[in-house]
């Protein structure tokens, strides 16, 4: 394998560690709500603010210790600020990463 082989091997290697990191880092932090969320958002393309709410709701009276204290607002930023979606006027849309 020439030097530029091996570092053009190295650079893609180093590339798919790094995405893999993040992705660990993601599956973390993000809550059960938000990756199917997030699915049903990569199906139907872009979801309107008023309807993404209305799927949160239910959510925080089934599990209220939790979403008491953590709102639709910061719920839907936690997706934006990762990268996951973005917010265009009043929809959300899935990102390509």
């Amino acid at each position: 394998m020439s030097d530029e082989e091996k570092r053009d091997f190295l650079i893609r290697v180093l590339a798919q560690a790094q995405l893999e990191a993040t992705f660990e880092r993601i599956y973390n932090m993000i809550f059960g709500s938000q990756i199917v969320a997030l699915r049903r958002l990569n199906e139907m393309g872009r979801v309107s603010v008023e309807d993404a709410r209305a799927f949160f709701e239910p959510y925080t009276s089934q599990y209220p210790l939790i979403y008491n204290a953590y709102s639709f607002d910061q719920w839907a930023e936690f997706l934006k600020t990762i990268g996951l979606v973005v917010q265009s006027e009043n929809f959300f849309e899935i990102t390509d990463l």
